[in-house]
């Protein structure tokens, strides 16, 4: 039997499929997704900030419309309203007391609404920062080669000497010159070594 976190995840998709919202219900739980996220990776104040989040939503105490309207107002930003549908699932998670499962479950949906357009989340670490132009082609050339819509978020690692460096799912694409360097060392570590011709 499937677990909670694909069981609701796999019905969130199939009605916005249906009511053709995914994009936008995504866009709303991403808000939630960013603050578990920092939370597990340890951001100070953001973390903070989750799991507080966390506590008010698992706490028996606190009146189930009471965390629906925290959640409301919370995803109402830059002047927009989350989705009806976003707040149908979230109003049903909290009343079946699945909400120990929710980050599990808004990384989950996030991952099957990007595959279901067609699109694909990576890291693009790069030796020097890029302007727009220049990360515009290089998704536009990443999303050729991969046949999906890329979406990259960029870090700057100056160790990298030159090039760049994408994770794209569970592929990688390294044209970093310490890249090259890494893999003609490890080719040069199976080359035996004989006697040369001039010795």
């Amino acid at each position: 039997m499937a677990s909670p976190t694909i069981r609701y995840s796999d019905a969130l998709l199939a009605v916005t499929r249906e009511q053709g919202n995914s994009e936008a219900v995504d866009a709303d739980l991403g808000i939630l997704r960013l603050l578990f996220r920092a939370r597990s990776a340890g951001d100070v104040g953001a973390g903070d900030e989750a799991q507080e989040l966390r506590l008010f939503l698992e706490n028996p105490r606190v009146p189930r419309e009471k965390k629906v309207e925290a959640i409301r107002s919370m995803l109402s930003v830059g002047g927009r309203s989350p989705e009806d549908t976003t707040m149908r699932f979230l109003t049903l998670i909290l009343s079946k007391g699945r909400q120990g499962y929710l980050p599990a479950m808004v990384e989950d949906f996030h991952k099957k609404a990007l595959a279901d357009r067609g699109e694909a989340e990576g890291r693009l670490t790069t030796a020097l920062e890029l302007d727009e132009t220049e990360l515009s082609s290089l998704q536009t050339a990443l999303s050729k080669e991969l046949g999906k819509k890329v979406i990259l978020e960029v870090d700057v690692d100056s160790d990298l000497i030159g090039g760049f460096r994408a994770l794209i799912g569970d592929s990688l694409f390294d044209a970093s010159l310490k890249g090259q360097i890494d893999q003609l060392g490890r080719r040069l570590k199976g080359v035996p070594l004989g006697k040369g011709s001039g010795d």
